[in-house]
């Protein structure tokens, strides 16, 4: 169980966020992809996983 259902939802959020900031500028692709991977990390860095499996932010 080395892929967990959170990791999958992470690559999937990140994967949202990155589309979503396409959408809104095409000309800074390149620096935009860097910005959201990094938001992407700090993000689920910030969140937490209870005991019960839920997911709560710090």
């Amino acid at each position: 169980m080395s892929s967990s259902p959170l990791v999958r939802m992470r690559s999937h959020l990140c994967k949202k966020k990155k589309k979503k900031k396409k959408k809104k500028k095409k000309k800074k692709k390149k620096k935009k992809k860097k910005k959201t991977h990094r938001i992407c990390s700090t993000f689920f860095s910030l969140l937490t996983i209870s005991a019960n499996g839920e997911i709560s932010f710090v």
